[in-house]
């Protein structure tokens, strides 16, 4: 067995990454880098890891990180389960598709053990079209796979023979951070974004019913379709008409 890899998803504590709630463009536009840069960093040290802890395996292929959310309990659909990753304290877990298909370009398994799915951050939306139901509740995992490898017809979205489960993490923190700009069709439903980030953010036809989004950053976000209700919390002075929001 590989030895354990100290490795920290960068979001984890987002105390130094929170803005103030009155905000300037050109300070958001700070932090926005701040955050890449952050996660640029941490993406090389999640790849770092995976290499360390499966030599063999990840040799010869080009590596990235994406992610994919599973319930609380880590099991995603058809019960699969994914172990509680901490990247601080235990080694990367393999994941191995138990009949990789070829042939198959789609971004989805047409029979069961014909890959596993993940996403990339173009992807968001996709994450929550299995049993998640929405990013509030549940889990995120780091994952290092081999793009050479990956199928897909369905931007952000792959299917591949193989991936590393490197960490775990709190998509929603990782959203108030403002470390994910395009939340396109995400399922926010009850989440709590208090005092988050989202500067420029692409919130199209997200699902924002029941969400709280008081003191939330939303200059210049794409809001144009974005689904709320009457629970959902807005920041003192906002219009969601005027922004395209779709009250029901």
């Amino acid at each position: 067995m590989a030895r354990t890899v100290g490795i920290r998803y960068p979001i984890k504590d987002t105390s130094t990454l929170q803005p103030e709630r009155e905000i300037m463009t050109s300070e958001s536009e700070s932090h926005r880098a701040k955050v890449a840069e952050f996660s640029t960093y941490w993406h090389e040290q999640y790849i770092l890891g995976a290499q360390l802890a499966y030599p063999e395996v990840t040799k010869g292929h080009d590596l990235k990180v994406g992610w994919k959310v599973t319930q609380v309990d880590g099991t995603s659909y058809g019960g699969y389960y994914w172990p509680i990753v901490n990247g601080d304290h235990d080694v990367p877990v393999l994941h191995e598709a138990s009949d990789w298909d070829e042939s198959n370009y789609g971004s989805c398994p047409e029979t069961e053990g014909d890959g596993l799915c993940l996403v990339t951050d173009a992807g968001i939306g996709a994450a929550t079209t299995g049993v998640v139901e929405s990013l509030a509740h549940c889990v995120g995992h780091a994952l290092v796979y081999p793009t050479d490898l990956a199928r897909g017809k369905t931007t952000g979205k792959h299917r591949v023979p193989w991936a590393i489960d490197v960490d775990c993490f709190d998509v929603v923190a990782l959203v108030r951070a403002g470390a994910v700009a395009n939340l396109r069709y995400a399922n926010l439903r009850y989440a709590n974004l208090d005092d988050a980030n989202l500067h420029g953010a692409n919130l199209y036809g997200a699902n924002l019913r029941y969400a709280n989004l008081r003191y939330v950053n939303l200059y210049g976000a794409n809001l144009d379709g974005a689904d709320a209700n009457y629970a959902t919390i807005w920041p003192e002075g906002f219009n969601p008409n005027s922004a395209g929001v779709v009250m029901s």
